[in-house]
């Protein structure tokens, strides 16, 4: 197996999940599996549609309790990791959508490119009833949710090995920007990171999401601070 598609799950609607889901099964790119992890939902609808999931055969639908304390993305992805079977890990939300060829993009450029360990790419967003946007991506330039990323999460592919050998996502304290640390750590440690110049990814804006939320929180400043030494 190629790829392993890891896509953590809280309370997402059934129709965006179905939509998400759906991006994924009808890649251009078929070698991968699509690992599902449920992160201690309570929405009896979401739940319900996740054990539909369960019956396609490339879909893994895994339980991961929630954490006191803990940034749950971050426990979630982790605990997914250690699942994933592929070396090469795609991300995406539960509520976004892949363009068709995503996968297929992203492979051929790792394969010709060992070196590199995280490759991202470009976003268009989509807001219910608004009018799509492109959201432009560049390495050295930090120009998402104000300066503090790298790439877009949700778009990036991972080589498993090289992101455990990095120690993972962060997971305390619960308000941080596990991606955005987890991107310094590995670039001072000298792994490379990379963005394709292609629109890979539709990233669904949502007001109530957790990146919204959690950069208003003191840790989410503090920890930016911390990495950047300032």
């Amino acid at each position: 197996m190629k790829v392993s598609v890891l896509m953590p799950v809280y309370n997402t609607s059934p129709e965006h999940l179905k939509e998400s889901v759906d991006s994924v099964l009808g890649q251009t790119f078929q070698d991968f599996e699509l690992v599902i992890i449920n992160n201690g939902s309570t929405n009896e609808e979401t739940n319900s549609a996740l054990a539909d999931l369960s019956a396609n055969e490339k879909v893994v639908v895994v339980n991961c309790p929630q954490e006191e304390g803990k940034k749950n993305l971050s426990v979630a992805l982790n605990f997914g990791i250690d699942i994933c079977k592929a070396d090469l890990i795609a991300r995406i939300d539960s509520d976004d959508k892949m363009t068709p060829d995503r996968l297929e993009k992203q492979v051929a450029f790792m394969d010709a490119n060992s070196d590199v360990s995280v490759l991202g790419g470009q976003s268009i967003h989509i807001s219910d009833g608004e009018i799509p946007k492109v959201l432009p991506e560049v390495i050295h330039e930090f120009s998402y949710f104000d300066d503090t990323h790298i790439v877009n999460h949700p778009s990036v592919m991972l080589r498993k090995d090289d992101v455990v050998n990095a120690g993972k996502y962060p997971d305390t304290p619960d308000h941080i920007p596990e991606d955005f640390l987890l991107w310094s750590k590995m670039l001072r440690d000298g792994y490379k990171i990379r963005n394709l110049p292609d629109v890979i990814l539709e990233y669904r804006d949502n007001i109530n999401g957790l990146s919204g939320g959690d950069s208003v929180h003191e840790n989410w400043a503090k920890a930016i601070a911390s990495i950047l030494n300032v």
